[in-house]
């Protein structure tokens, strides 16, 4: 399964960080993300695969 997008979206659905938009193989990654600069609230991730998309 190799990851093409990674997203975070405000409790509104406003877009605020576009982590990865291209293809990476399968395999492990790190990612960092530093969320210090948002205001404290609920956010949901995007994960998008070449054979599913599911938000969390």
């Amino acid at each position: 399964m190799d990851i093409q997008l990674f997203k975070v979206y405000n409790a509104i659905g406003e877009l605020v960080s576009e982590l990865i938009n291209e293809n990476q193989t399968a395999g492990r990654h790190q990612l960092n993300f530093n969320a210090n600069i948002l205001p404290s609230g609920i956010y949901f991730a995007e994960l998008r695969t070449d054979d599913d998309s599911e938000k969390n």
